[in-house]
């Protein structure tokens, strides 16, 4: 609720600093979901597809995004 009170007192010309420090990907997060990708590309290449059914092509990642912000103790939302 909180994030939500501020979103609405930021002014507009903070708008784009707002975006990207609450809303947009952290870089510590874009190298986790890109290493969990590998992890599970790897595991599927090297277990279950491999010969005429396999991963014969390049596999790449083409968008991450994030859904929404949960909070935990190793994790804490940051404060403006």
């Amino acid at each position: 609720m909180a994030l939500m009170q501020e979103l609405y007192s930021t002014p507009a010309s903070r708008l784009d600093s707002f975006v990207a420090q609450w809303l947009q990907p952290h870089r510590e997060w874009k190298e986790e979901v890109l290493d969990a990708v590998r992890t599970v590309e790897e595991f599927l290449r090297q277990e279950h597809f491999q010969g005429k059914r396999g991963l014969d092509q390049d596999v790449r990642v083409l968008k991450v995004v994030k859904g929404l912000l949960f909070p935990t103790p190793s994790h804490p939302l940051r404060s403006m």
